[in-house]
């Protein structure tokens, strides 16, 4: 099991909901979905970024690339962290 650090999952939080508005008005229907789907929150993204990578594509199409590029880019400056580094792989592989 991965221990990850409260600081890190607000981050990614934060980042995916300011990404996703930045795209449009639908942070609200991502979450649902993401928790009606897999019982998780945008802080569980962290530890499970296949979860939302899912959920992005299966709400935007093609179009979720465009959030998952606003995802990397806010983080790249914390990418040389493991945990972060491995949450911008599960979303773009």
């Amino acid at each position: 099991m991965i221990i990850v650090d409260d600081g890190k999952n607000t981050l990614v939080r934060f980042v995916i909901t300011e990404a996703l508005l930045k795209i449009s008005a639908s942070t609200i229907n991502v979450g649902n979905r993401l928790y009606a789907k897999y019982h998780c929150y945008f802080s569980d993204c962290l530890e499970h970024p296949e979860y939302l990578k899912d959920v992005l594509q299966e709400l935007f199409g093609n179009g979720s690339t465009a959030v998952i590029k606003t995802i990397r880019e806010h983080l790249a400056e914390f990418e040389n962290q493991h945990d972060v580094r491995n949450f911008l792989f599960g979303i773009s592989k």
